[in-house]
């Protein structure tokens, strides 16, 4: 099977083992010889790293990682059960991120010294079944309804544990106008839903939980 595969031209191969998941392919092709080394570094790579363990998490970083081109990886899924947040912001040309098991203390993190390097993201996903604090999830809107992520045109969150949504803090002088899809899977005051409309002026496709109290002030 090898000698057939190895008379296919590079960019046969190539187109293949885009189809193939990055820990099998590695497993498989990685320093197997120089072509396949070459090919494997120059691969447009999506990678899901939810609920892997630990040993995989590691051969990730220690193999997959330093093997291939960081700016070809154009999507990821990844858990932050284990705290692994802090080892993606390298990734700075990702297109695609989905986050599962949002921690609070990890909001922060990915508010300030992630999400705003990634210049380039126009799919972002974000869920969590912790509790999380209203600060932490004011950190995280306060960059998603800005200018600070420029190509973002998908946005997704549903957090099981917090209350209802408010905009209260966003500062009126952003705006993301680059935003065209936002499902909120969070209850959300009418007076709020309003306010919110304002950051997010050229939106196509609007989803949210939506209530009125009809209560004063």
């Amino acid at each position: 099977m090898n000698n057939r595969l190895e008379e296919l031209p590079n960019e046969l191969i190539w187109f293949i083992m885009e189809y193939i998941p990055p820990f099998d392919l590695f497993q498989t092709f990685f320093n197997l010889n120089q072509r396949f080394n070459t090919i494997l570094y120059l691969i447009n790579f999506r990678l899901n790293l939810l609920y892997t363990n630990k040993k995989q998490f590691d051969y990730f970083l220690n193999i997959i990682r330093p093997n291939i081109q960081l700016n070809r990886i154009e999507s990821l899924y990844i858990d932050d059960i284990s705290n692994r947040l802090d080892s993606i912001k390298f990734l700075k040309n990702l297109r695609s991120l989905t986050i599962d098991h949002l921690h609070t203390e990890n909001l922060d993190l990915l508010a300030k010294d992630i999400l705003p390097e990634f210049q380039q993201l126009n799919y972002l996903r974000l869920s969590s079944d912790f509790i999380l604090k209203t600060e932490d999830v004011n950190s995280l809107t306060n960059v998603i309804f800005s200018e600070r992520l420029s190509s973002l045109t998908y946005c997704y969150f549903s957090f099981q544990d917090f209350g209802r949504m408010s905009f209260d803090h966003l500062d009126r002088i952003n705006q993301t106008l680059s935003l065209k899809t936002l499902i909120i899977d969070q209850w959300c005051h009418l007076r709020d839903f309003i306010q919110l409309l304002y950051f997010i002026p050229n939106i196509q496709r609007l989803t949210i939980r939506l209530f009125d109290s009809n209560t004063k002030g």
